[in-house]
């Protein structure tokens, strides 16, 4: 098992979050150098995801053994003794997506690190006991009995839990629970045999998937101590699906819908409400709005990024947030109803299917669902999925590195970004996708217009291809991905 290594920046936290993104979304794991301090992790954590706080309420964990500490954990990871490979929080209804470790002070001796690839392990597996893992026979803690290893058929996507203690028990009939025996006990030795273990100076560490890889250490003696950071992501979800040739990356807004006819008007109308309410924002003149909304028509951007480009509006990180749910509350989501062609044509469609959107990831959701089409897509990606509120500069499609992240998280070598933007497709381009501008929704139809067609699929010379009726979108993305790559 070979893992990939990334030399942080110093000075561009923000590339060094980019970097680790693209490499656990690819591979589950990567060993991070010249990771020094706590302010440092605290930082890179924070552009991973929303920390998950420790007991005491403190965004980083300082791993100490027991007799060198005053701290009262009750936790085996708070000794000199190895620690058996493991998932953490697997007592918890929702464990976090990734876990970071850096080593602060290394011991006198032992203290390794121990990394395995689980997806490899139960490709090492008989069939069977792999079956196991996936029966709700092992009880964690105080949850109701759960696969050691779920299955979610619907993205093809699965995670572990895993634990080796008193918490984790085996639940079921005679017949079950033998059986449920030897796959735990087949598991745990193939992936003890399969394990690498690294031996981490000051200032390295790792970032992994918390469903996708185990994690262990060996004993040791001496002064060790480690930042540990839990992290939610919202971009990299827990566990691994399935190394994939080709992705379909679907814009959504002007795109799959028509956005204009059904949500613009209402848009505007909240964006008006949200900033002329003094508790809500600033109060602004009519004047500052009405520039908002040329600049979104002009640049064909979502209203929130408008907002970012003008330096009289100032909102808070916290004022977005009730921003985003004021106009979950006040658009006219209503008016979208389910869209039997759109579902055709995705069901037509090569996978997995993915949709990447400016917009937020509730918007999305709500969408989708009323479109009747959610299940077709194994993942949806929006603005909030790929940035925090700590980053200082917002990533965005058709950005190189989103495209870039977005392809690691669905584990694809390859893929086409479907687009109603030009700009957005001729970008997908530059950064080596291949690239199918949907034009439905941006030509007037009753114009004559030198770009205006229909029928078939056009293609333009080398750069990228057109459509503009939906329903030809199967043929060209099934001609697209059976090339070879």
């Amino acid at each position: 098992m070979s893992i990939g290594t990334i030399d942080c920046n110093l000075s561009d936290h923000e590339s060094t979050a980019q970097r680790i993104k693209i490499e656990v979304g690819k591979h589950g794991c990567v060993i991070l150098r010249h990771l020094v301090g706590h302010e440092m992790v605290k930082t890179i954590c924070e552009l991973l995801g929303d920390i998950c706080p420790n007991s005491e309420g403190a965004a980083v964990s300082h791993i100490q053994a027991l007799e060198m500490t005053k701290t009262k954990v009750g936790a085996d990871a708070y000794n000199t003794d190895s620690l058996p490979l493991h998932t953490d929080r697997s007592t918890t209804e929702e464990p976090p997506e990734l876990i970071l470790t850096s080593v602060d002070s290394c011991p006198k001796k032992g203290g390794e690190v121990h990394l395995v690839d689980g997806q490899q392990v139960i490709a090492a597996m008989n069939p069977e006991d792999v079956d196991t893992l996936r029966q709700p026979l092992f009880k964690f803690g105080d949850l109701p009995p759960l696969p050691l290893l779920t299955h979610t058929k619907s993205e093809n996507r699965q995670h572990f839990r895993l634990r080796q203690d008193c918490k984790l028990k085996i639940v079921g009939n005679e017949e079950q629970q033998a059986k449920a025996k030897k796959a735990f006990d087949a598991f745990v030795s193939t992936s003890n045999a399969m394990k690498t273990s690294i031996h981490l100076k000051r200032g390295e560490g790792y970032v992994l998937n918390n469903g996708w890889y185990l994690h262990g250490r060996g004993s040791f003696e001496g002064n060790r101590i480690l930042h540990r950071v839990l992290i939610r992501s919202r971009l990299l979800k827990l566990g691994f699906v399935p190394v994939s040739p080709y992705a379909i990356i679907l814009d959504l807004d002007n795109c799959l819908f028509n956005f204009k006819k059904h949500l613009e008007e209402s848009e505007a109308v909240a964006v008006r409400q949200f900033l002329l309410h003094e508790e809500a924002g600033p109060k602004l003149k009519e004047n500052v709005l009405e520039k908002v909304q040329a600049y979104v028509n002009e640049e064909h951007v979502p209203m929130w990024k408008a907002l970012l480009a003008f330096p009289e509006i100032k909102i808070s990180p916290s004022q977005f947030t009730a921003f985003k749910q004021f106009l979950l509350k006040n658009m006219a989501y209503g008016s979208i109803v389910r869209d039997d062609t759109l579902l055709a044509v995705l069901r037509a469609s090569p996978g997995p299917r993915v949709v990447l959107t400016n917009n937020y990831h509730a918007h999305a959701e709500t969408v989708l669902h009323n479109l009747g089409v959610r299940k077709e897509i194994a993942h949806v990606i929006a603005v909030d999925d790929l940035n925090t509120e700590h980053a200082s500069s917002i990533t965005t499609k058709p950005d190189k590195e989103t495209l870039q992240m977005t392809l690691a998280s669905l584990r694809a070598k390859q893929g086409v970004l479907v687009d109603d933007s030009q700009n957005a497709v001729k970008l997908a381009v530059e950064a080596g996708l291949d690239a199918v501008q949907m034009t439905k929704y941006i030509l007037d139809k009753t114009e004559s217009d030198s770009n205006h067609f229909s029928g078939v699929s056009v293609e333009l010379g080398d750069e990228y291809h057109k459509v503009n009726e939906i329903e030809d979108l199967p043929d060209m993305l099934l001609k697209l991905s059976s090339q070879d790559y």
